[in-house]
């Protein structure tokens, strides 16, 4: 069972995403340990996922990733965080050209 959350409603000294809105590319800062974060999934407006990533991948060595938004359409996107625990937090991202 998954529990969903807006970022606004999560710690905002823990993850930060910026910029958004944005025009070709986004990033998602996690700024403490990443080990409970299982997986990022990038999701557009019918619910297709463009875009995932678990955490053993090498997407999250770093701390910081870049997500490239270029290929896309101008729109809304959804960037769901998902974690060890089950919780998914939502952000909006939106993509302007």
């Amino acid at each position: 069972c998954f529990d969903h959350t807006s970022l606004h409603s999560y710690d905002s000294d823990y993850i930060h995403i910026f910029p958004n809105p944005t025009s070709s590319k986004v990033n998602l800062s996690v700024l403490h340990p990443i080990n409970d974060i299982y997986s990022v999934n990038l999701i557009d407006i019918f619910g297709n996922i463009l875009l995932q990533e678990n955490a053993e991948d090498d997407f999250f060595v770093n701390e910081i990733f870049e997500i490239d938004l270029s290929f896309f359409s101008s729109g809304v996107y959804f960037l769901n965080i998902t974690t060890n625990s089950g919780k998914v937090f939502t952000e909006q991202i939106y993509n302007v050209k």
